[in-house]
This record gives C-alpha cells, sequence and structure tokens, in this order.
C-alpha cells in the first residue's frame, strides 16, 4: 500500500524488467514495515507470511514497539532478519523496556512462546523488579530463568529491594507464586521484613507463623525490640509473621508469644 517504484525508465521497442528485493523476517510474528522518515506503515508481514517482495530502498521494521531501523532492500536481492528470541521461565506479565528511556517496547504474557526482538539491550520487568541489560543477539535464543516466591497462608505482601528499600512487587492473597529476577529482597508482613535471596530456578517457600485472637478485636503486637509489628483487627481472622518473638497487649497485662515457621497461636480474650 502506498509504495511506488520510482522513476522507471522504459524505452520504446525495449522490455523493462524490474526486479523486486525480498525481505523475510526469520521467527516472524507481526510487523509493520514502515518509512523511515515519516514512520507510516506501508505494509504488514504477518505471522504466516513467508517473504515480502518490496521496491529497493530502506525501511523500518517493527517488533512491537521496537523499531529495527534502516533495514535496506536491494533489486533482485533477499534481505533476511534474524531477529534474537527470548523466552521467559514462569512467566506472567512482563514489560520489555528500552534499557534508557525506559519505555516500553513489547510486553510478554503468561500465554507468551516467546518475543522476536531486534539484536540490542533490553530490561525486563517483573512487577517494577528489573532484570537489566538482557541482551539479545541476531538468530540466538536468550532464556531467562527466574527465581519463584511462594508464601503459605499469605495475605498481602510488600515486597522491596533490599538495596533500595523501593517496593518492587507484591504478594496477594490469591497469589500462588511470584517469579522474580536473581536478587537479595524483603517481605513485609505487616512492618516486619523477611530478608530473602532468590536464584535462577529455585524456589524459596516462606512458612510464617501466625496469630488468631478470639473474640475479634483491636490489638497491636509488636516485635522483641519493642516496635509496632503488625494489628489484629476486628475484621482480621489472623495475621501473619516471620518466625520470632512478638508481645501483644491485652487489657493490663502483656501476652509474650513465640512464632516458629507454620505455628499458629490462639488467643483466647477472657
Amino acid at each position: 500500500k502506498d509504495l511506488v517504484w520510482k522513476s522507471v525508465a522504459v524505452a520504446a521497442g525495449e522490455t523493462t524488467v524490474i526486479e523486486a528485493g525480498v525481505l523475510k523476517i526469520n521467527n516472524n510474528q507481526y510487523h509493520k514495515i514502515m518509512d523511515p522518515e515519516t514512520g507510516k506503515r506501508y505494509v504488514s508481514y504477518a505471522g504466516s507470511t513467508k517473504q515480502l517482495a518490496l521496491p529497493p530502498g530502506r525501511y523500518d521494521v517493527s517488533f512491537s514497539q521496537a523499531i529495527w531501523r534502516g533495514v535496506e532492500i536491494k533489486e533482485g536481492q533477499v534481505r533476511v532478519l534474524d531477529p534474537g528470541i527470548l523466552r521467559i521461565k514462569n512467566n506472567q506479565y512482563h514489560a520489555v523496556r528500552d534499557p534508557e528511556t525506559g519505555k516500553r517496547l513489547a510486553s510478554y504474557s503468561g500465554s507468551t512462546k516467546y518475543l522476536a526482538l531486534p539484536p540490542g539491550r533490553y530490561n525486563v520487568g517483573f512487577d517494577r523488579a528489573l532484570w537489566r541489560d538482557v541482551t539479545l543477539k541476531g538468530g540466538e535464543e536468550t532464556v531467562l530463568k527466574p527465581g519463584v516466591l511462594q508464601i503459605a497462608n499469605n495475605q498481602y505482601h510488600h515486597v522491596r529491594n533490599v538495596e533500595t528499600g523501593k517496593r518492587v512487587a507484591a504478594y496477594s492473597s490469591s497469589s500462588r507464586s511470584l517469579s522474580l529476577p536473581p536478587g537479595r529482597y524483603e517481605v513485609l508482613f505487616g512492618k516486619v521484613a523477611w530478608p530473602v535471596t532468590i536464584r535462577e530456578e529455585k524456589v524459596v517457600q516462606l512458612n510464617p507463623g501466625g496469630i488468631t485472637i478470639s473474640p475479634r478485636g483491636y490489638h497491636r503486637i509488636f516485635d522483641a525490640a519493642g516496635k509496632h509489628a503488625i494489628t489484629h483487627s476486628s475484621s482480621s481472622k489472623r495475621v501473619m509473621l516471620p518466625p520470632g518473638d512478638y508481645s501483644l497487649k491485652i487489657a493490663d497485662q502483656h501476652v509474650a508469644v513465640q512464632l516458629t515457621e507454620g505455628k499458629i497461636v490462639n488467643i483466647k480474650v477472657e
């Protein structure tokens, strides 16, 4: 569409043969062939397309929002684009971003088998955690193997990066697991941090202890240093905490609680 072979000379009594160039994209998905100056789409290269005939010239080829720029098509020749292949194990939803600008270039969903992208460096998001400087090489496959975090009796937990202190993910009450790039994190149970180290392809399982108070009411729970750890409210069935020593004040009494992994302590208020 709107592709024009310009300045074709035709002489009287002679046969003029024009031979298009051919574009072939390996591991093709869906791509737009665009004018490199205006960004205007000329034609599409679909997943079922085997090759595409084009007038000689330079084109930009899209891979989602990533652009393979300045692809030169020559008369009578085949130009093969061999993108890099990105695969993510235990994939959930991931934004693939430009490492310089942070712009989202492609999305990798739970149903995605692979992404084909121009060779280069990318950051891959795991919620707000980034797997930085992922290098894709033409014709080669790069596989990311994140670690997996699992929390038993999970409620709602922020996950933050140890080095920056910033929240990078959330583990909700409906979460079964969370994929994360290798690194050091803290999982928050109220205000109490449980440090974890995530390694490639390894599963880290947290099995917190719990406190139930009946009848339900408003009770502040403190850690061993006397700092406020979490609140057991009237809507709480139980609160979950990392193993350790805790205390709470009921009436005029301080009640000491020692939690071990998986242990549920039931406190009855008379």
